[in-house]
C-alpha cells in the first residue's frame, strides 16, 4: 500500500511502514505506523509514552503540513494510492487507542481497519 501526503503528494510509506512528524506533548518526533493490514501498533524514537486516549499532531514529514482532516475534523487525513489514479482518503484518529479507521468512498465514510493508531508501542501481529 502506498500512502500519501494529501497537500504535496509526498509518499509516506516506506519498509510497510508510514512515517509521519508528530507534535505531541510540546515534543516533536518521528512516529511510524504499520501500512500492512492486521499489523496494528506504532513506534516512535522519543523517550516518551504516548498514553491511550491522548490527541497527537500528526504532520507530513516532507511539507509538514498538518494532516487534519479539513472535512472530518475529529480525524487526520492521508491518500491511500491503489494505482495510478485510483486514490482514495483515508480516516485516521489522532486519538491513541481509537480503533478505528476509515476510508471515503463516493462521499461516505466506509470503515476501513479496526486499528491503525494503537498505544501498543511496538509494531507486532495481531493474533
Amino acid at each position: 500500500s502506498h500512502f500519501h501526503c494529501p497537500h504535496c503528494q509526498a509518499e509516506l510509506t516506506n519498509n510497510n511502514e508510514i512515517e509521519f512528524l508528530v507534535d505531541y506533548n510540546n515534543l516533536n518526533f518521528k512516529l511510524h505506523l504499520s501500512a500492512t493490514s492486521n499489523i496494528c501498533g506504532h513506534k516512535y524514537d522519543m523517550d516518551t509514552s504516548i498514553n491511550t486516549g491522548d490527541k497527537v499532531t500528526f504532520q507530513c514529514r516532507s511539507c509538514k503540513s498538518n494532516l487534519q482532516s479539513e472535512k472530518y475534523s475529529d480525524f487526520m487525513e492521508i491518500c491511500l494510492r491503489i494505482q495510478e489514479g485510483v486514490t482514495f482518503e483515508v480516516l485516521l484518529s489522532p486519538i491513541s487507542g481509537k480503533k478505528i479507521t476509515y476510508v471515503v468512498m463516493e462521499g461516505e465514510m466506509v470503515k476501513f481497519r479496526d486499528d491503525f493508531f494503537s498505544s501498543v508501542t511496538i509494531l507486532n501481529q495481531a493474533g
